[in-house]
């Protein structure tokens, strides 16, 4: 007995110093991050701060050299289950390198998509009461065929998910097929579509959100397979010439830093005073085709330029954001039955006005074409 107290007073008594002598278990504080804080741990990054690519998960593949050449980066923020999620969007000058990341708000990477294109542009959609991070990437195929593509990322339950990859908009001198796509909160995804070029017609869809199944329902595949096939058989008889290598699109014909694409058929004079547009004449770029009417002029707009007075009513609609400059179109202008659409192109340093015109029979019966050469216009980076 005697035995067994003396044991169980060693017990007690070893129990007791180690359980003083015990550390209590660490509490480490969870820093939250913000949109502000990624953007400066990016900026940071590509000013070489090994700190801050470890921070950002290091998704980057290349030198830390390469890095200056990211030419924009876009955040965002969602709310979802009560967390907020950021999706960072990097367009690189080579396109091999632009990146969508998407984090939780601890600065945990879920998501890394690496298949992003061309010029990019970051935007939030609704789909029923649910709000998704969407990018829209502009690119070409075979330099002549304009692409963009639609990607919608999904947050929620501590992951990011890749949850819609489909074509909206593919355009060729002649043909066009676009899908237009209508988001309203509390309401499915809206889809319509439009063929130039080809008698295949496509019904209205409307997309929804399952959260039972985290998913888009239905899926698009004919529209998906229609492009796919298009774009594989696709064969272009003119002549095309790389205006600058890191262009996201190519065209045949440039006049100083202004890059579009005309039709061979187009006969182009410069310093022609021009007569027909204005209510009085104007130097600049005319390119023409006598047997069809359809004509294009081109004008620097110089800080004083008289061209400034005859366009300051006309709405012009942002028709593209790119690296280093904006293009603008205006709807088109019917007027005894000839059709006249202006596009500006700014930069910092410089803006230039396209004025097109045709009758109204050869817009419609060309529109593919029309709309092919409205999108072309940029300016070269070089």
């Amino acid at each position: 007995m005697t035995k067994f107290i003396i044991s169980a007073g060693c017990f007690l008594t070893c129990a007791f110093l180690f359980n003083a002598c015990t550390k209590p278990d660490p509490v480490y504080k969870i820093e939250k991050t913000s949109g502000k804080k990624i953007i400066a741990l990016f900026d940071a990054y590509i000013n070489g701060e090994e700190r801050a690519e470890n921070q950002l998960r290091d998704p980057f593949e290349f030198n830390i050299l390469d890095a200056k050449y990211y030419r924009k980066a876009e955040i965002d923020s969602i709310t979802s289950d009560g967390q907020t999620f950021y999706a960072l969007l990097l367009q690189h000058k080579n396109s091999g390198y632009n990146k969508l990341l998407i984090y939780d708000d601890t600065l945990g990477l879920l998501l890394h998509d690496k298949n992003l294109p061309g010029s990019l542009l970051l935007k939030k959609i609704f789909i029923n009461n649910k709000e998704f991070f969407s990018v829209v990437e502009k690119f070409s195929v075979e330099s002549v065929v304009n692409v963009e593509k639609l990607k919608i990322y999904g947050t929620g339950k501590g992951k990011a998910t890749l949850h819609f990859d489909n074509f909206t908009v593919v355009s060729s001198p002649s043909f066009l097929a676009e899908m237009t796509v209508s988001s309203a909160k509390n309401s499915p995804l809206t889809l319509s579509f439009s063929v130039y070029g080809n008698k295949k017609a496509f019904k209205p869809v409307k997309v929804n959100y399952s959260d039972e199944n985290d998913s888009l329902s239905p899926n698009l595949t004919e529209w998906n397979d229609f492009i796919t096939k298009y774009l594989k058989e696709f064969q272009f008889k003119g002549d095309v010439v790389p205006i600058a290598e890191d262009a996201p699109k190519y065209y045949n014909s440039k006049f100083d830093r202004l890059c579009i694409y005309l039709p061979g058929s187009m006969k182009t004079k410069n310093g022609v005073q021009i007569k027909s547009l204005f209510s009085n004449k104007v130097a600049g770029t005319v390119a023409s085709d006598t047997s069809s009417g359809l004509s294009v002029y081109i004008f620097d707009l110089l800080k004083n330029s008289p061209i400034r007075v005859y366009i300051k009513d006309i709405s012009f609609n942002l028709l593209s954001d790119e690296f280093n400059y904006s293009v603008f179109a205006s709807e088109p202008k019917k007027s005894e039955e000839k059709i006249t659409l202006f596009v500006l192109v700014r930069s910092e340093d410089k803006e230039s006005l396209v004025v097109i015109t045709c009758s109204e029979s050869y817009y419609k019966k060309n529109y593919a074409l029309v709309n092919y050469i409205i999108n072309s216009v940029s300016f070269s980076t070089l």
